[in-house]
């Protein structure tokens, strides 16, 4: 199964996007941080959210608030996370690698694009559930971040999820 820029909700990302795009322009974007242990947090988030696991985004928001996140960091990573952000709709080349997919492709990016649109549910109550950062002073931001990590909002994450 090939994946779409993290939208694949069952296996680790590969995204052809990229592949795609250093074919056509030669110009690749660097890949890292899939292998931190925070990037590993919010993938499992993303794909606990994607099966509709209340229990291990549970867990696994406690972790990511373990590892600092605030809304800010969550709303990127969910932005980064849509299937084709990599490429341009202005240049055309988002159309011409839509284009240029087999049936069975088309197929995934559709399975990925329902899962961006399942996980950008979450992404407009972000501020709700993630601290917000305090700009320019990490100790408040992580004074924030310990209060949130003593009252879980999984409450809120549940009831997001039930929509």
């Amino acid at each position: 199964m090939k994946c779409y820029s993290g939208g694949c909700p069952t296996t680790k990302p590969s995204p052809i996007t990229t592949q795609w795009k250093q074919a056509k322009t030669g110009v690749s974007r660097e890949q890292g941080g899939y292998d931190s242990p925070d990037a590993e947090a919010l993938r499992n988030f993303r794909r606990s959210i994607y099966a509709g696991d209340v229990e291990a985004t549970k867990r696994l928001y406690v972790r990511l608030l373990g590892y600092g996140y605030t809304a800010q960091r969550f709303e990127q990573g969910i932005k980064a996370s849509e299937p084709l952000s990599e490429l341009s709709a202005k240049d055309g080349s988002r159309k011409a690698f839509v284009d240029s997919l087999t049936p069975y492709d088309r197929k995934m990016l559709e399975k990925a694009q329902v899962y961006e649109m399942r996980l950008s549910r979450l992404k407009l109550d972000a501020r709700k559930i993630f601290p917000i950062e305090i700009q320019g002073v990490p100790a408040a931001t992580r004074k924030v971040i310990q209060m949130y990590q003593g009252r879980a909002r999984g409450d809120f994450l549940e009831e997001a999820m039930s929509r």
